[in-house]
């Protein structure tokens, strides 16, 4: 038969029968009205309104990460997260933190940066070539002077060297010709051939590459512009070297020496 105070008791606040029990905190019974009197950890009552008690979890709540009111920070390039209470914060895709710094976030674009192409630290340096990142992978931006990028390859840099490379002497896919008994050749971006040993191109004429055998023709023997002339005798020519084919009537290579041809009268 007493009277209950109606005003503070939590069992009956603000009329008989009216329990308080607010979710995660204990309660409270202020002037006839529920309230949250403590939050039970890690809970708290971060929107003031004793009718939902304590509704926040601060160990996961971004904008009441460890206690009311601390609010992650947002960092550029990143995620913010709150993990047990603490602030962190995870890089988006494509976005990385290559200098360790939280105060700048995840500041790198791994999909564009050529100083971390596709992940820190990964600088592209092409060879002969001006790099550039794509989509996180190395490609030519541009080529140096006499340097082009004929395999279309972004790995490799500008990798054909237009002055000196026979497969692209000029120009990517100038394959310069072979010509007969020689070897093609490009010097200084134009194509040319180099003859192979005992031939010459002694008529000047790149369409018939190397025609003659210095090796056999007296007439250019050793080279173009040798012609065998020997005292006495009918000229031969073996293995680039004048030699007597011949000796006059009534004369003889009697010294063996074909520099002075038939030098002996008979």
């Amino acid at each position: 038969g007493g009277c209950v105070d109606i005003q503070r008791n939590t069992s009956h606040c603000g009329g008989c029968g009216r329990v308080c029990n607010p979710p995660n905190g204990a309660p409270a019974c202020i002037l006839g009205r529920c309230g949250v009197a403590t939050c039970a950890a890690p809970w708290g009552d971060c929107n003031a309104d004793s009718t939902d008690g304590c509704e926040t979890d601060t160990r996961g709540d971004v904008r009441n990460c460890g206690a009311c009111g601390n609010s992650c920070p947002v960092r550029a390039g990143a995620l913010s997260l709150c993990a047990l209470g603490r602030c962190e914060y995870r890089c988006a895709p494509g976005y990385a933190d290559c200098d360790g710094s939280a105060s700048n976030g995840c500041e790198v674009q791994l999909g564009s940066d050529p100083a971390h192409c596709g992940a820190c630290g990964n600088t592209c340096a092409l060879a002969g070539a001006t790099a550039a990142c794509n989509s996180g992978r190395c490609t030519v931006l541009s080529c140096g002077s006499g340097r082009a990028n004929c395999n279309n390859l972004g790995d490799d840099g500008c990798e054909a060297d237009l002055t000196t490379d026979g497969r692209n002497c000029g120009q990517c896919g100038n394959v310069c010709p072979l010509r007969p008994n020689a070897n093609a050749a490009c010097a200084g971006a134009r194509c040319a051939f180099t003859c192979l040993q005992g031939w010459g191109d002694c008529d000047g004429d790149p369409a018939n590459g190397c025609e003659t055998s210095l090796n056999s023709d007296p007439a250019r023997c050793g080279a173009c512009v040798n012609r065998c002339q020997v005292p006495n005798a009918s000229a031969a020519c073996t293995m680039g070297r004048c030699a007597i084919a011949t000796c006059a009537t009534g004369f003889g290579d009697c010294d063996g020496n074909a520099a002075n041809g038939c030098e002996t009268d008979l």
